[in-house]
């Protein structure tokens, strides 16, 4: 049975509003969590579950057989990891293949079982003092003039001093606070299906990613392949398909192109040689441009559910909801929880990762456009530049030897200088590369050259960039 009132209702139980849960309710705040699935750790989307130490904002320290992050109080376990990861291969059609490799030293990126996450999260919000009810949905905002002062749900009003949504990519709840403009007509659409599979065949030296594009491996018009493999025996598969109607493309379908994938690339198949799976998800959203505000009076938006590509990250979403709940606990102290006094809550929103994930989601946009040639001779210049990790990693400025390497690979550039601003977002999201946090589908953002990206008779670039060592 709910209560009638509580100081703060979290809508949504992943990591973001778990995070916020558990840091209100540590605050000794009467904290309510709201999900509509019917137990802990259920996912209603894909996740690979890779996360990693993010320079500036999160940091990890090694604990006996596991890893802290402080800034956000988060413990992994050795049960929880599931692997180490050493790399990222873009692969292109015609074999071409661009490497990135992970660093394992000081900021391990590490793959960790999302749904024992979500119950550890669950467990410590509890622990804490939250209330959480499954099987939940919140159906609709409650208002008093401009303020929202609770949530309808399936099981009745809850009146809050402030609500948090933390809805993931459903965004009904964040629609209706006004966050978002009005959906455009014309709209785009993505795509999601996924399987965790037992594979036998994924040894030691195949750990990592391998992200294909193009169209040779699979009848998706606009559509790429992840395949991601965290420890030996084990391989988690996703395919992604955009389309411009609903009606385009069903997530049924998704699953035939992700047998195709399997089946026709030759570089993933022998991988899957014996494998079982074990469980699957798929998910359909609407691609939409980034909220125009993320407060209004009485209510915070948080996690997946503010972010144009429907993907913040295990980590910026836990860190997310921790400040979330912070600014919360001073704006209900004050006794004043109207935007003006909301207005702290602007670390991811409208900073670097999220302008990082819009880039990012244009980015791979663009490419799933490119046909096959196009990307075989993108990644064969981008093979020749051996490139940096583009994020979670120790960014340091190049030494100018490395710009003489760049030089020298300048006669492949400007062969595919039309290309290269092809595969570009538009416009400057990324003008400042050096600050730039995390763009996992962008090679060419970890270069990092001190002037913008010009040259005699060549058109310039809508980027920045410099060269990492």
């Amino acid at each position: 049975m709910l209560d009638d009132k509580y100081e703060v209702v979290v809508v949504g139980a992943g990591p973001a509003g778990l995070s916020a849960a558990r840091t209100a309710s540590r605050l000794g705040f009467h904290t309510l969590v709201l999900e509509r699935l019917p137990r802990r750790g259920e996912l209603a989307y894909p996740c690979s579950g890779v996360i990693a130490p993010i320079p500036g904002l999160i940091s990890v320290q090694k604990q006996g057989n596991g890893l802290y992050f402080p800034e956000i109080d988060l413990k992994l376990s050795q049960a929880l990891i599931a692997g180490f990861p050493k790399q990222r291969l873009y692969k292109s059609p015609g074999g071409h293949d661009v490497e990135l490799a992970f660093a394992q030293d000081a900021s391990p990126v590490v793959v960790v079982d999302p749904a024992e996450l979500l119950r550890n999260l669950a467990e410590q919000a509890a622990h804490a003092g939250a209330e959480l009810s499954y099987a939940t949905a919140a159906t609709g905002l409650l208002m008093e003039g401009s303020r929202v002062s609770g949530v309808r749900t399936s099981r009745g009003d809850v009146r809050a001093n402030i609500v948090l949504s933390a809805e993931g990519t459903a965004r009904h709840v964040c629609e209706e606070a006004g966050l978002y403009a009005p959906v455009p007509a014309a709209r785009r659409y993505a795509y999601v299906v996924s399987q965790e599979l037992e594979a036998p065949a994924v040894k030691a030296d195949h750990l990592g990613q391998i992200v294909t594009f193009g169209q040779r491996y699979s009848s998706a018009r606009e559509g790429f392949g992840t395949v991601v493999m965290p420890a030996p025996g084990r391989a988690w598969v996703y395919f992604t398909v955009f389309a411009d109607r609903p009606k385009d493309i069903t997530v049924q379908s998704c699953w035939a192109y992700l047998d195709e994938y399997l089946q026709n690339d030759l570089r993933v198949r022998d991988l899957f040689v014996g494998s079982r799976i074990i469980s699957r998800a798929g998910q359909r959203m609407v691609i939409r441009d980034a909220p125009q505000r993320v407060i209004r009076d009485g209510f915070m938006g948080l996690g997946d559910a503010i972010t144009a590509g429907g993907h913040l990250g295990i980590l910026p979403a836990i860190y997310g909801g921790r400040d979330a709940a912070l600014i919360a606990a001073e704006a209900m102290d004050s006794g004043d929880t109207s935007a003006e006094c909301l207005a702290g809550y602007n670390p991811l929103s409208r900073g670097l990762i999220m302008r990082s994930l819009e880039a990012e989601n244009k980015l791979v946009m663009n490419l799933t456009c490119m046909s096959d040639d196009d990307i075989d001779c993108l990644c064969q210049t981008l093979h020749s530049l051996h490139l940096a990790t583009p994020y979670y990693s120790n960014w340091r400025t190049i030494t100018w030897e490395m710009v003489g390497s760049l030089l020298k690979q300048f006669p492949l550039l400007s062969r595919d200088w039309d290309l290269l601003g092809r595969m570009l977002p538009d416009g400057n999201e990324i003008e400042n590369s050096h600050e730039l946090l995390s763009i996992s589908a962008a090679p060419l953002a970890a270069w990092q050259l001190g002037a913008p990206a010009t040259a005699p008779g060549l058109p310039p670039l809508p980027l920045r960039v410099r060269v990492l060592n």
